[in-house]
């Protein structure tokens, strides 16, 4: 009854929280979250800088050279003697005349038949052949005429009454040739059309005429520009550098969001209302099944052991099943280990494969057995003839056996199993059954009743809060069994920087290691042989 009590409060303590609960049981983005994610944010980084390289690398040079016209409006004022020049007003629309008139293709054909720029790569991707058709001449100039205004710029200078042609190039002296050329065009362009406007007038009034109206003075000459446009190269690097850490540093913090994976004891808990008894460390080997009787002073071993120590608490409990919310989360691997850490520390114990859906245990264990629980559950044979041997005299293997075909076949589920392990009881001290997955297989649920209690096997970063939460609503009966959780498939440095208990139990353990260091030199240990008298002093008047 009091153990009852106990897991019952437990639960009541530990109920599944709301996603948007104010526990924040999910990872919360923390600057700890570059660290953690520290791949992430040099593989955005590298990302951004080698796109910076490639543009520096692959973009065509550019110069643009810069010619400055200012504008001017003369009127003709008659007196009695003479006409007058005054000047008038420059208005708005008469400077957006000017600027029209700069960009007009009249202008622009008279540079590009200056330059030669049809036949310039640069403005046209064709050149003329002997045999160039009268349309493919005009496809040339139009090409070239679309890429010489989308090169030019022509605007006003503030409110003064000042145009700026800008002209880019790949070429700086050609882009300073240009920017000029255009200002010369455009000047004689206008002095031609105010000649034409004075023709029509008396010969006493003709040579006036001339200079009446809108005209423009060159103030500044286009001259080569000496540097590119554009930033540098270096300036490029730079910038996609600190681009990509923002990036990279923000995916970090979006991947903490969004990560609803158990990552620490304190979660696992949390979420089952149980203890989580430990974690077992990533493994690369393919076969751990006794890893924790190699390596007794591991975490996967002190792990195991607390587990033991969990079942051996509660009274009449023999039968543990170990399960898993989702295939593959390595409990055949916990299975194994505890049965033969309990077996090492001279109990009886008997090891059950009981996953229907795998059978993995059976493979690494007992590979030639030809039967096993399924045969037992179908009454097929006897216990002598199915229990295989091990290596440790007090553990005894219980292989799945041959599955049935149809898939029909009651044999193959685990309602019986109640009957099967009580059999078992009376020869052995303690029993371990690996089962299938709970959330796939209706096998767990059908034989919860034959356990007295079962370990719950998590991966670590895979199993997520919800599936477990789910569990928690849908497999009440099940999850009242459950005596403690086991995180699996830890990796140790990251589990670090999720949980500080953790990472301080790791600075504890350098500190406290520290005092087994070699000792110090002859040479230092007098040198600093003041402070230690001083230390040694200072803990006596304590």
């Amino acid at each position: 009854m009091l153990k009852e009590t106990r897991r019952q409060d437990l639960r009541m303590s530990g109920a599944f929280p709301d996603r948007e609960g104010p526990d924040g049981l999910a990872v919360s983005p923390r600057l700890i979250s570059v660290v953690r994610h520290k791949r992430l944010v040099v593989l955005v980084t590298a990302c951004f800088v080698l796109l910076a390289a490639l543009f520096s690398l692959f973009r065509g040079d550019s110069y643009t050279a810069v010619t400055k016209l200012l504008i001017d409006n003369k009127s003709l004022q008659l007196g009695r003697q003479d006409a007058v020049f005054a000047r008038s007003e420059v208005d708005v629309p008469l400077i957006q005349n000017q600027i029209e008139l700069l960009r007009s293709e009249t202008i622009a054909n008279q540079v590009i038949d200056a330059f030669k720029l049809t036949e310039d790569r640069e403005f046209t991707s064709k050149r003329f052949g002997l045999f160039a058709s009268s349309a493919d001449e005009e496809a040339q100039r139009r090409q070239a005429l679309d890429s010489f205004k989308r090169r030019l710029y022509v605007g006003r200078v503030g409110d003064s009454y000042t145009l700026e042609i800008r002209f880019t190039a790949s070429s700086p002296q050609q882009a300073s040739d240009i920017a000029n050329r255009i200002g010369t065009e455009y000047i004689g362009l206008v002095a031609r059309s105010n000649a034409k406007v004075a023709q029509s007038a008396s010969l006493w009034l003709r040579a006036r005429l001339v200079d009446m109206g809108p005209n423009a003075t060159v103030i500044t000459e286009a001259t080569a520009p000496i540097r590119k446009d554009g930033p540098g190269s270096i300036v490029l690097l730079c910038a996609a550098l600190l681009v990509g850490l923002m990036f990279g540093t923000t995916g970090a913090f979006a991947v903490d969001v969004m990560d609803r994976t158990i990552r620490t004891q304190s979660q696992a808990s949390a979420v089952t209302g149980t203890e989580c008894f430990g974690i077992a460390p990533l493994t690369a080997g393919r076969n751990a099944t006794s890893e924790a009787v190699r390596n007794p002073r591991s975490f996967f071993a002190h792990t195991l052991r607390r587990s033991l120590a969990a079942i051996r608490e509660q009274a009449d409990t023999k039968t543990i099943g170990v399960t898993s919310m989702l295939p593959n989360e390595g409990k055949t691997e916990i299975a194994a280990n505890l049965a033969q850490l309990a077996a090492s520390s001279g109990s009886r114990v008997l090891l059950v494969d009981a996953a229907t859906n795998s059978g993995r245990l059976s493979r690494l264990l007992a590979p030639d057995a030809q039967a096993g629980l399924i045969e037992l559950l179908g009454k097929k044979t006897s216990w002598s003839k199915v229990l295989r041997a091990t290596s440790n005299p007090n553990l005894r293997v219980l292989s799945l056996g041959q599955l049935p075909r149809a898939s029909a076949d009651p044999a193959i589920t685990l309602a019986g199993l109640h009957h099967v392990l009580s059999e078992a009881t009376a020869l052995f001290d303690l029993i371990v059954v690996d089962l299938p997955a709970a959330t796939l297989m209706a096998d767990v649920r059908e034989s919860a009743v034959a356990f007295d209690g079962m370990l719950l096997v998590i991966e670590w970063g895979k199993t997520s809060l919800d599936v477990l939460g789910s569990a928690m609503i849908s497999q009440q009966e099940l999850m009242q069994k459950v005596l403690g959780t086991i995180l699996n498939k830890v990796d140790v440095e990251q589990l670090k920087t999720y949980d500080p208990a953790f990472s301080a139990f790791f600075e504890h353990r350098k500190l406290g290691t520290s005092a087994e260091r070699p000792p110090r030199p002859a040479w230092l240990t007098k040198r600093f042989s003041w402070l230690d008298r001083w230390r040694s002093n200072e803990e006596s008047k304590r």
